[in-house]
């Protein structure tokens, strides 16, 4: 069975709520192309099967790989996704900052902005400053809102009305809603209050999430070079780590139901804090390892338990901000050399897959993916919409057209080749064209392109935009 058949099932399981099915066959398809559709299906898999932390990971890597494709219907529907797995997960402000992301992409606004939109809702210590009463009059001014009728609207806004950015617009104003109402309920000084994401996620490697590689138990390095990719104060599988800093301490959340705090011991040391015995959610009690990125004072470092959480004052040895809370460990040489190899042949496996689906099996893989819809109708509720078909639940997504990527192929090889083959200055020169011109120009003449800009030149009909 085809990658593109195993997805396409996978998505009409998806649409008959046959969630664990569903997650099956779209991680089978995803090990042979990390289409960013088949993600975003699997993301509300995984959300149904309350396994928010994967669902949050397949979100952030749906966004990268529809960012690389140019795809803003899926980069809007990406960030709702990260919103809807962080309001799970009980991160209030990083569910509205997500929010936000995915209105600003429905209004126009480029995908990556000059300056992150959340440093406008951010208070001095940090703190998220949005509230339900400002975002409630926030919307209704918005000129998403306003009538086309009394030209309030501004002209770049004329087509959003009728288009599905509209209906977007509309749901990610929705979560935003339930994001506030419940981050309204906490403390002034809660962690969840603290916004912690970017607008562009980080780069991680798939989840191979198919039974049987689980039942393997290697899921943290696979033979496909297909890798788990939390971060480092997440390589415990399904535990949340949250912090936020000042010059002076850095503040850690260890999101874990039902710690005993009479059995608890925190050991605080210099580059490091182990936390015996913590509760995972399948609820094994082990040791927790935080390896920091810098050293600390073990007597001035103090922690707390309450009944969600493990929460530390960690006070910072040296005055100053730290770029991350962990330390990447060193990688010894061989086996990183090894991992290149893994993942040179899955690159391979992968190109000799998609060379071998033939033009018929491409052909009817695409009508149906038009045709497919994935998820149920969204449990928000359902704003009116001027478009003449009435509204619409715009919580559905379609699989990819696949042809191109296969067409790739043979391109990247062609290139590769030319590439190789090439002289130190013809590699200069195709290097410099390629990314001044944004992939528009290619030379090999290093002494036409050495001392100027290679300019983008866009496909006769097709405009260059920012991104």
């Amino acid at each position: 069975m085809s990658h593109i058949t195993q997805a396409d099932r996978g998505l009409k399981a998806l649409d008959a709520r046959k969630w664990d099915e569903a997650l099956e066959l779209l991680s089978k398809a995803l090990l042979s192309s990390p289409n960013p559709a088949w993600l975003l299906a699997r993301s509300k898999a995984l959300i149904n099967l309350k396994r928010y932390e994967e669902a949050l990971d397949d979100a952030e890597a749906a966004f990268n790989a529809a960012f690389d494709r140019k795809k803003r219907e899926l980069l809007i529907e990406a960030h709702y996704r990260r919103a809807v797995a962080h309001f799970r997960l009980g991160q209030y402000a990083n569910g509205d900052c997500c929010s936000i992301y995915a209105m600003r992409l429905c209004k126009g606004f480029p995908a990556i902005e000059r300056e992150d939109p959340k440093h406008q809702h951010i208070d001095e210590n940090g703190f998220w400053t949005e509230t339900l009463e400002s975002a409630k009059l926030e919307a209704a001014e918005d000129t998403v809102n306003k009538t086309r009728d009394g030209r309030e609207m501004p002209a770049t806004m004329d087509s959003v009305k009728d288009s599905p950015l509209f209906n977007g617009w509309r749901r990610a104003s929705t979560m935003r809603m339930q994001c506030l109402n419940a981050m309204g309920k906490l403390p002034a000084d809660d962690p969840a209050r603290k916004v912690t994401v970017s607008v562009k996620p980080e780069y991680k490697r798939l989840a191979d999430l198919t039974k049987d590689r689980e039942l393997e138990n290697t899921g943290l390095e696979l033979s496909s070079g297909v890798t788990k990719h939390r971060s480092e104060s997440r390589t415990c599988k399904s535990l949340h780590v949250q912090d936020y800093q000042t010059n002076s301490v850095m503040n850690v959340s260890i999101f874990s139901k039902g710690v005993d705090k009479e059995k608890l011991r925190v050991e605080f040391l210099p580059d490091s804090v182990r936390l015996n015995p913590v509760i995972y959610p399948d609820g094994e009690e082990k040791e927790f390892v935080l390896r920091l990125y810098s050293e600390i004072d073990p007597s001035t470092s103090s922690f707390t338990v309450t009944p969600k959480k493990v929460e530390m004052q960690l006070t910072k040895k040296t005055a100053g901000r730290w770029p991350r809370l962990t330390i990447q460990e060193p990688v010894d040489q061989e086996a990183k050399n090894e991992r290149q190899e893994l993942e040179m042949e899955s690159a391979d496996e992968k190109s000799n897959s998609a060379a071998s689906t033939s033009d018929h099996e491409d052909e009817t893989a695409r009508k149906d993916a038009a045709n497919t819809s994935v998820g149920t109708k969204s449990a928000g509720p359902v704003y009116p919409t001027s478009s003449r078909t009435g509204p619409k639940d715009w919580d559905k997504i379609t699989a990819d057209d696949e042809k191109d990527e296969e067409a790739e192929g043979g391109v990247n090889d062609f290139f590769k080749k030319l590439y190789k083959n090439a002289s130190d200055d013809q590699k200069r020169a195709m290097m410099k064209s390629f990314t001044e011109s944004n992939g528009t120009s290619l030379s090999t003449d290093w002494l036409d392109v050495a001392n100027r800009t290679v300019t983008t030149k866009p496909p006769e009909g097709v405009e260059a935009k920012e991104w």
